[in-house]
């Protein structure tokens, strides 16, 4: 990505698709289901610092629980 986060996992047509990770510059990991090169469904954000947090990514809005 231009901002030097980095995603390893699944692709599909040269696009983000399946179970990866998105590894972000500040440290934090976003590991979930991807489609079409969004995040989509469920995952579990890591923070560099603090505690874990469940979610879900419905289009461009993300549910945590």
């Amino acid at each position: 990505y231009k901002d030097g986060s980095k995603y390893l996992g699944e692709t599909k047509n040269g696009r983000c698709h399946g179970i990866g990770f998105l590894i972000n510059t500040d440290g934090s990991i976003w590991y979930g289901n991807w489609k079409d090169g969004r995040r989509n469904g469920y995952g579990i954000e890591i923070p560099y610092t603090g505690q874990s947090v469940t979610g879900r990514w419905v289009g461009n809005t993300y549910y945590n629980y």
